[in-house]
């Protein structure tokens, strides 16, 4: 099944590839993978977005679902580095065949050095204390690490240009901390308060600024009765009126929730390109949200 597999990628691969009349001359283009599209706006930061890079998930597409067709293995044949998050689902399964149509392609898992959250579940699968949470662009701290792994891959692939590079990669920790500052300013306030969310996407960005993450998704499902009501009763002792959704999620339950609060849902896009606007746009919904509870929580 496997040698069919490759020989069906391989005959893509020759089909998308321009026969040898058509090729132009010249040094061959410089291009590199991610899985998804924030990590794409790390490299167009670093390398100027002189370096091709195409994204695995396309716009819209929900992370904890995606899978591959053969053709978007294909895409990665003349690519000549593949920046993983390292703990996607879709990512354990297909580097393989990734690197079964490029032997040459340079793998980086990009959460090399990051503290990992474990027990994070997703759909279909059954809970794991050593299941890694993938939700790591949501933290400042740990984005820096991911564009400096990334950054060291394209400078060993593309020496001529290390030197700009480094350059760049400076400038975007500034920006980076920048933005941790002001979500920092922001949420200062409110250390320690919870927060609602359906999918718990959200668990490195609560870890960086001190806050609780609780979901109404269990243990990577649709909550039950029972956890509803457990929810809806910890939503309300400490009262919590916002849900935040991401927005490729069913939201059929959340509103359940929030109807019985009297409260609101609050959409946001955890594959939004611009990563330092996205994360500083989430800090400033979770502190408006914040404003509409009681100062003081009680303890859970």
């Amino acid at each position: 099944m496997r040698n069919i597999l490759l020989a069906i990628l391989s005959l893509i691969i020759a089909i998308a590839m321009p026969s040898c009349s058509n090729t132009k001359t010249g040094p061959p283009a410089k291009s590199v993978i991610v899985s998804i599209l924030p990590q794409k706006y790390l490299v167009d930061k670093i390398t100027g977005s002189k370096v091709n890079c195409e994204v695995m998930i396309p716009p819209g597409g929900n992370h904890e679902t995606f899978e591959p067709s053969p053709r978007d293995i294909a895409r990665v044949a003349g690519a000549s580095a593949y920046f993983t998050i390292g703990a996607l689902d879709f990512e354990k399964a297909w580097v393989e065949k990734v690197t079964a149509v490029n032997p040459g392609i340079k793998v980086v898992n990009t959460s090399n050095g990051i503290m990992m959250i474990e027990g994070h579940v997703h759909q279909g699968h059954e809970a794991d204390a050593h299941v890694f949470d993938p939700h790591t662009w949501f933290s400042p701290a740990a984005v820096k690490i991911q564009a400096k792994e990334m950054c060291d891959g394209l400078c060993t692939i593309f020496t001529s240009d290390s030197a700009d590079f480094r350059k760049n990669l400076a400038d975007f920790v500034r920006e980076a901390d920048s933005a941790d500052s002001l979500i920092k300013e922001l949420l200062r306030p409110y250390k320690g308060n919870s927060f609602l969310i359906f999918h718990p996407a959200l668990a490195y960005f609560a870890r960086d600024y001190g806050l609780k993450q609780e979901s109404i998704e269990f243990e990577g499902k649709e909550p039950s009765p029972v956890h509803m009501r457990e929810i809806i009763d910890m939503a309300k002792a400490n009262g919590i009126k916002t849900i935040f959704v991401s927005k490729e999620f069913d939201m059929r339950h959340a509103e359940t929730i929030a109807s019985q609060l009297g409260g609101r849902l609050v959409t946001f896009d955890p594959m939004a390109y611009n990563w330092t606007e996205n994360i500083i746009s989430i800090a400033r919904l979770m502190a408006g949200s914040f404003e509409q509870q009681p100062n003081e929580q009680p303890k859970q």
